[in-house]
């Protein structure tokens, strides 16, 4: 791809800080275009879309502010077209672009995610195994019930895997499938020293598929989980939760 310096104009980096409230009805599809604008990205789009990658989950206003700033326009309503060609253009990578509010902050965001087959490929490729076995473990044992998803699990218990009580949907056809890799994820997390299992614990939390709360003591999920695993996370979800987060997602 082009690099950011061809843009019309030099994009400025996103916010770190908090930006402005969200806007209501933060839920966002990408608009159908036709094969002629996604045969081929603007440099414009090229340089938003290389923000995105780069940052890995943005806030929405930060990325309209992006694409005000790449574009020189003031049309805010020309942004969900902008980004919906990109979008298109991306399903030949087995990729798109998604936006959704967060409950834990109710901010609304955006990230390119992966709609590989499998749950397992949408995850971050950056991640080693263990880091994604770890992930897997921690996430199962936020969705067990009501009670952890919404307060978070307890983060001592997240480094030592042995007190984590993973469950089994017996009524699925390969629910013994999926039990048997969730124990050889186990494993793999048992295995890890606690100071390694901290530092991927940490990492998950910098690039937000897990949040901490209650002043750091527990863990909860992320804003990028509820993105990138969107369809896993509401079929695993408890009954109340799975309620809640399907308004927002």
């Amino acid at each position: 791809m082009p690099p950011a310096a061809a843009a019309k104009r030099k994009a400025k980096p996103l916010a770190a800080t908090s930006p402005s409230p969200v806007k209501k009805n933060a839920k966002t599809t990408a608009p159908a275009a036709s094969n002629d604008d996604a045969s081929a990205l603007s440099v414009q789009q090229q340089c938003f879309l290389q923000a995105l990658l780069s940052r890995g989950i943005v806030e929405s206003e930060d990325a309209e502010a992006l694409y005000r700033e790449i574009v020189e326009d003031d049309a805010a309503n020309e942004f969900t077209r902008f980004w919906g060609e990109i979008a298109v253009a991306l399903k030949f990578l087995d990729l798109d672009i998604r936006t959704g509010k967060f409950e834990g902050d109710g901010k609304t965001y955006m990230a390119v995610v992966n709609q590989g087959t499998t749950e397992v490929a949408k995850l971050a490729t950056r991640m080693t195994p263990a880091e994604i076995a770890l992930f897997r473990v921690a996430m199962l044992e936020i969705l067990r019930d009501d009670s952890s998803a919404e307060r978070g699990i307890d983060f001592m218990s997240a480094l030592n895997s042995t007190e984590l009580q993973l469950t089994q949907d017996a009524s699925t056809q390969d629910g013994a499938t999926q039990m048997t890799q969730l124990e050889k994820q186990t494993q793999t997390v048992q295995k890890m020293s606690k100071v390694v299992k901290d530092a991927a614990l940490n990492d998950l939390v910098a690039e937000r598929w897990l949040e901490r709360v209650d002043d750091g003591r527990r863990l909860t999920l992320g804003p990028r989980s509820f993105l990138e695993l969107r369809e896993f996370i509401l079929a695993q979800a408890p009954e109340r939760a799975r309620a809640r987060w399907d308004k927002l997602l």
